[in-house]
């Protein structure tokens, strides 16, 4: 009687499952259909952050287009600098998404505020900081060099191989910032990393 009873139960369970329909609705908006450009670009969530930054990623019908067709648009619209950006901010865009739709909570856009605050006027400063993937075992880190007004004066990604502790990242990617502007003969007069022990 119990063979039965659970085979049906498992019957039953399969055919609700072959009827489920996939919704092609955004995940957390549901107002509109799920694509790369939606995702990262027109989403409420994700149009916040790009209105904060005041970054114009205006792309005519990103609905339709593919991932590969839109950054070929955004490389074409942009120098390196602001593509650079551009392509940290949609690759973190996509992050919080995920994180939010598969049970993770994303970060609010209001927690997302810049708290950079600029150097006085006549003065640079550099900002470090380094994020890593323990999965891949890839450490990336970022380098911007920005004036009085928020100007990008330069700009530095680069990933490296290996697993370090966030102490020892964070003083990784300070060597190779002060090392790379110094090269470069870049003007730093402040450095700024979210690391005090290191500093």
């Amino acid at each position: 009687m119990d063979d039965h009873s659970s085979s049906s139960t498992n019957r039953r369970w399969w055919n609700r499952l072959w009827k489920i329909t996939p919704s092609t609705a955004c995940a957390l908006c549901k107002c509109s259909w799920e694509s790369v450009g939606h995702a990262i670009f027109r989403c409420e969530r994700a149009k916040s952050v790009w209105n904060k930054l005041h970054f114009n990623v205006y792309i005519p019908n990103i609905g339709n287009i593919k991932g590969f067709d839109i950054y070929s648009h955004l490389a074409a619209a942009h120098n390196d600098t602001d593509l650079e950006l551009i392509t940290c901010l949609m690759w973190c865009i996509w992050s919080e998404r995920n994180k939010e739709i598969h049970g993770s909570s994303g970060v609010s856009t209001a927690k997302t505020r810049p708290k950079w605050h600029p150097p006085d006027a006549g003065c640079f400063k550099l900002n470090v900081d380094a994020a890593c993937n323990n999965a891949g075992a890839v450490i990336g880190f970022g380098a911007l060099i920005r004036d009085h007004y928020g100007n990008v004066l330069a700009g530095l990604l680069k990933p490296f191989q290996g697993c370090f502790s966030p102490k020892e990242m964070e003083a990784v990617t300070l060597f190779h910032s002060v090392q790379w502007a110094l090269h470069h003969q870049l003007p730093i007069n402040i450095i700024e990393t979210d690391d005090l022990v290191v500093v």
